[in-house]
């Protein structure tokens, strides 16, 4: 018997909880065959923290039709400037971030667009994201999105499900989030 089957076997009886073998790196079929924070990947049980994930800004709905004033977004950019011309960044505290591309007078955007770099998921790690109304001089943002006023962690509900869903004030973006 390994060591670390001891431990797990102690630790258990010390507790009178019923527990589960330790199942990091032992087959699966679905996310339920191992720990709450782990996931199936191949087959696998694999930790959801310390590993790499692609994210994908998918989509936002609700975004403000007017500007805080009331008026048009862009009234002098040629063209008709009543909804804005969004485009959403998605970021982590070290500075690691990824944006998309502006689509032109769209308050409900579709993106689907991949971050092209990685980020390391750790269970302290904080994220953010916003929404911009992209201008000729300095963009306006939309929206400034937090989870209750703060940067979010990634949470392994999110990673199981491979989409999470964020929301500021009536406004919400869905991301894809997958193990590179």
């Amino acid at each position: 018997m390994s060591s670390k089957t001891t431990a797990l076997i102690a630790a258990c009886l010390l507790t009178a909880a019923g527990c589960k073998e330790d199942t990091t790196n032992s087959s699966c079929v679905e996310h339920e065959d191992c720990f709450d924070d782990e996931i199936c990947q191949s087959h696998r049980c694999q930790l959801v923290y310390g590993q790499q994930y692609t994210i994908m800004i998918e989509s936002a709905r609700y975004l403000p039709t007017s500007n805080p004033d009331g008026g048009f977004w862009d009234p002098l950019d040629g063209d008709d400037g009543q909804e804005p011309d969004p485009y959403a960044v998605f970021y982590d505290l070290d500075g690691t971030f990824c944006s998309t591309s502006r689509i032109t007078d769209y308050a409900t955007p579709t993106w689907g667009q991949r971050c092209p770099g990685a980020f390391t998921v750790e269970e302290d790690s904080l994220y953010g994201w916003s929404i911009y109304d992209d201008d000729d001089g300095t963009d306006d943002e939309l929206m400034a999105g937090t989870a209750d006023g703060e940067e979010f962690p990634i949470q392994v509900e999110w990673v199981r499900s491979g989409q999470f869903d964020l929301q500021a004030g009536n406004t919400s973006i869905t991301f894809g989030i997958a193990p590179r």
